[in-house]
């Protein structure tokens, strides 16, 4: 399998998803990644204040990821990357200062309750 191939797939599934699940327009951003100098995040999602980096890869490079991330965000956007390994979950992972920001303007008894529904649903 070849990796651009892998990666590219990888971000379309993460635009999906986000469509999908969220309700927000996004898209890969594919040739724009290198008329911009690669600055521009894998996937463009213009509601969300975040700066997506998609990784669809075996060996997991952190903090080489969240560095890229960082690195090409705008003082507006959050760094985040989503990534999975093959047959496996989706998961992101972003700062923990960033992570509480988000908490405080979350409503977390409308959170809770979805928690809970889901869980409901599982059985």
């Amino acid at each position: 399998m070849n990796s651009k191939d892998k990666g590219k797939r990888g971000e379309r599934e993460l635009a999906s998803i986000l469509f999908h699940m969220g309700g927000w327009a996004a898209r890969r951003t594919g040739f724009m990644q290198s008329q911009k100098g690669h600055d521009a995040a894998d996937v463009d999602c213009p509601e969300l204040p975040i700066h997506w980096e998609a990784k669809r890869c075996q060996v997991i490079k952190m903090l080489d990821w969240l560095a890229q991330a960082k690195g090409d965000a705008r003082e507006d956007q959050i760094p985040v990357v989503a990534w999975r390994k093959n047959h496996m979950a989706w998961h992101v992972t972003l700062s923990l200062e960033h992570l509480i920001q988000i908490l405080c303007l979350t409503d977390l008894e409308a959170l809770r309750e979805q928690l809970q529904q889901q869980e409901k649903s599982k059985w």
